[in-house]
């Protein structure tokens, strides 16, 4: 997986103060997860072209508990 956009979706997330919110998804809600991603990728025909990437990016990164947890391990290391 592509970590790409780690940086930029944590900044987003810390913005508006969603990071808890994020870390309660990756921790403790697998089956959200995917259920998150897979509606995610359905509706990635409508997002702008330019978010696409990073829209089909973090629906791949919620499909993925390797990636998922390497990425709240990332988070968390963020807030400290």
């Amino acid at each position: 997986m592509d970590s790409q956009y780690w940086s930029d979706w944590a900044g987003k997330f810390q913005r508006g103060h969603f990071i808890p919110v994020i870390l309660t998804i990756l921790d403790a809600f697998d089956p959200l997860k995917l259920v998150l991603a897979q509606g995610m990728l359905a509706f990635s025909p409508f997002i702008a072209a330019s978010g696409k990437s990073s829209w089909i990016a973090f629906a791949a990164m919620l499909e993925d508990p390797h990636e998922s947890g390497s990425f709240r391990d990332f988070l968390r290391r963020g807030e400290s």
